[in-house]
Order: structure tokens, then sequence, then C-alpha cells
């Protein structure tokens, strides 16, 4: 079986079971990723780190190197600072097509006087030979040669990181792989436990049987019917299932190596669409909607005549300039004259 670390963020001395959550590796994690997966007879470390503490990195670089198993090291994106010494922790050293690698001389931030502060310098320089007596003795590089490159600060592509021999080899593809889900594997230890508890042998336990998407029935190690990174799948004549997706009747999809799932993945259930309602409007709401068209067609009608009376009054006027004095006291006249009648 092949175990699988993974060195994926800044590189720390915060040794909290959540500092994984926040991107943080530390010895801790790395250490308690190798005991999860003690029945591993070699170790590939994935890389994607920006780097970070001196004294962590070279810690877990210890560690990697006191591991009686192969190490294999992957640089999968960006092998920085500290991550290139945990690099250098693998006896094969991969570099993905497109992965960079980066040394830089020590830093730090510090405030004091001056004695501090040459009390730091003196210690980033025992650092930048401790750094570089790792790359003189894992590389093709002089002592010379690496402090001059980590001072100038110097990139790596895949191919300079073979060519320097930072790595060892560029790969092309990488296989399937996924971390070890922990959580899972306390399942499994619960269910041992509880086994061990009752006097249940390990033989009267059966293992899971599953059911491919084709109808195929194929034996599971595991005791539990979920699949679980690190179970073992084989056909029922004893050979190990293909190297290969395979998917499950109850919706999960395997991926296995050697016979062994590296990679679990669940359908992702598809969510019908919420039709709206639609709803009818009231006896009220349909009255007041037919009231405010009517008011509508009523305001547009006065609009109309208002405008229409607007354009006779210049008419009007002039009409009125157009009548001479005379007739209009004559017509005045008769006007009075009728009103006296009206009177007697």
């Amino acid at each position: 079986m092949i175990g699988h670390i993974y060195i994926y963020g800044e590189i720390a001395n915060i040794q909290d079971k959540e500092s994984s959550d926040y991107g943080i590796v530390s010895l801790s994690s790395v250490v308690n990723a190798v005991n999860s997966q003690k029945e591993a007879e070699e170790f590939i470390v994935h890389i994607h780190s920006v780097g970070g503490d001196v004294y962590e990195g070279l810690a877990i670089y210890d560690f990697l190197n006191s591991l009686d198993k192969k190490v294999t090291t992957v640089n999968e994106g960006l092998t920085a600072s500290i991550a290139t010494v945990v690099y250098l922790a693998g006896e094969e050293r991969q570099a993905t097509p497109n992965s960079q690698l980066f040394i830089h001389n020590a830093w730090t931030m510090t405030i004091g006087d001056a004695d501090e502060l040459a009390k730091q310098s003196e210690g980033l320089r025992k650092y930048n030979e401790l750094i570089s007596d790792i790359y003189v003795s894992k590389t093709n590089l002089t002592k010379e040669e690496s402090l001059s490159l980590m001072k100038v600060e110097t990139e790596f592509n895949s191919d300079q990181q073979v060519a320097n021999g930072f790595a060892t080899i560029k790969v092309e593809k990488l296989k399937a792989v996924a971390k070890i889900n922990t959580n899972k594997m306390n399942i499994k230890d619960s269910l041992k436990k509880i086994s061990d508890d009752l006097g249940i042998t390990k033989k009267e336990i059966k293992n899971v049987m599953l059911t491919l998407e084709d109808g195929t029935q194929i034996e599971s190690s595991s005791e539990v019917a979920e699949p679980v990174v690190g179970d073992k799948l084989t056909m029922e004549d004893g050979t190990n299932v293909a190297d290969a997706e395979h998917v499950l009747q109850s919706g999960y999809t395997v991926t296995t190596v050697d016979g062994i799932i590296t990679e679990v993945a669940v359908a992702e259930e598809e969510i019908a669409p919420v039709e709206e309602e639609v709803v009818e409007p009231s006896e009220l709401e349909v009255e007041v909607s037919a009231l405010k068209a009517e008011l509508s067609e009523l305001k547009n009608s006065i609009n109309g005549q208002f405008e229409s009376l607007k354009n006779l009054i210049p008419i009007i006027e002039k009409m009125n300039k157009s009548v001479s004095p005379e007739i209009n006291t004559n017509k005045k006249e008769q006007e009075i004259n009728n009103t006296i009648r009206i009177i007697k």
C-alpha cells in the first residue's frame, strides 16, 4: 500500500488539530498523516507550498528522512523557500511540467538596537549556510553556486529542476490520489472496538459486497457499505479490480490503483426546479384594477377637452377685437331695454 502526505500550504510551528483547516502544515500534521497509514509500505509526499518557518521545515525534513520506508516527493505547483528542503527529503523527486521551485536567502523581521540587529544578521547567515549544505548534499550545485543562487533569488522550471539536481525526474502525468479521510477511518476503528468488546472475531465479520453500475459484484475489505480511501476492492475470483474509475449503484464513483481506492466521489443530486405558485387575484383586486383603468381613461378625456378649449381662446380673442364699438353699444342698449321690460 502506498501512503500519501500532503504539504499544501504554509509551513508553520502551529501544532493544533485545526491548523490544517487554515492551510497550515506542521510537523505534527505530517506525523499524524504517517500514523494514520500504518500499513503503507512507502509514501508519496505531495508539495505545493510557499515555505514558512525554517525550524519547522527542517524538522519535517528530518522526520521524513527517519522513516524506514521509501519516500517520493512531488512538486505539484510551487515549492519555495524552506519547502525546497522538505522536497529534497525524497529518494525520488518528481517535478510536474508546470511546477516551479524557488530558493532565496533566509530573512526575518526584528526590532532592537545595533547589537540585537547584528545578532539576528549572524543568525540568518547560519541559516543560509545550513540550507546551502543540504542543497549541496542533494543536488548538483556546489557550495558557492548554491549560496550565489540563493542570494539573487532564483526560480527553476521543471527542466531546470532536473538539470540542477533538485528533481530526479520530470513527470507528465500523475495518478489520481486523494487524502486519507481520517474521520472515515475512525468509523472503522470504532467498529473494530465494538466487535472486540462483543467478542466477535475478525473471521465472523463479513466484508461488504459492493455493486457496480452494470450489476457486477465486488468485495470490499471494509466492514461498512460506504467506500473509503484505502479500502481494497477485489473481484469474485479474488483478483484486484482494474485500475480505473468505477461507478457504484449507490451513487459513489471510486478510483482504484492496484486494487486500492485512492479517490471517492459522490454524484451530485439533481435539484428539481421549483414551480412558482400562480395566485389568482381576488374580486376586490379585480374591481380596483377596473376602477383604475376607468379613472385613467376619464383623465385622458378631460385633458383632451382642456387642450381643445385652450386652442379656442386665441380665436375668441381675435373675434372680440374685430367687432365694432357701435355694434357693441347698440347691443348693450338692447340688453338694457330687455332687462327693463322684464322688470316691468
